[in-house]
């Protein structure tokens, strides 16, 4: 199971229900509880990333692409500041896709950056500049109630989106 986790990206349980198929109904009552296995999964893969620093952090290979049979690129911007560091993935079938939508959805979180990086509302507008250059028919954002991000909508979109305010849970 170690290696698996660490060398596909199928969850935990995906893992634990196909290596566990294989054994027998002896060996599989033997097996420790199944929420103890999935989390010893998910800390051997956590262990397996590559470590964050925030003056230094490269992507490379296998980090940039998708984790499909068939590999897309997935890096689709990186600034490579070493101050203000943005980092953007998409793969090209989620950018074709998001350059025919008219509504964008959008929130940020805090609380699952990793540890060297920070979401700070003021590096949405380089995103937003990306967003407008790729997917001209964006008509409207959906988004929490913060005053930065609304402001980077305006600066860059002007008036040609609308802006909606709604409450999204984290």
């Amino acid at each position: 199971m170690k290696e698996n986790i660490i060398n596909n990206f199928n969850i935990p349980s995906k893992v634990y229900a196909k290596e566990v198929n294989k054994l027998s109904d002896v060996a599989a009552c033997l097996m420790p509880n199944e929420n103890y296995v999935k989390r010893n999964l998910r800390r051997i893969r956590n262990n397996s990333y590559p470590t964050i620093s925030s003056k230094e952090f490269v992507l490379e290979s296998k980090w940039t692409m998708t984790a499909e049979l068939n590999q897309q690129k997935f890096l689709f911007y990186d600034n490579r500041s070493i101050n203000s560091r943005m980092i953007i993935f998409a793969s090209p079938d989620c950018l074709e896709i998001l350059s025919q939508c008219d509504h964008v959805f959008m929130d940020g979180t805090f609380s699952s950056c990793p540890k060297g990086f920070y979401q700070l509302y003021t590096v949405y507008v380089e995103l937003l500049m990306t967003l407008k250059d790729t997917c001209s028919s964006v008509k409207s954002f959906f988004i929490d109630f913060e005053l930065a991000m609304i402001k980077a909508i305006e600066e860059v979109f002007e008036d040609s989106v609308t802006i909606h305010l709604c409450y999204l849970p984290s």
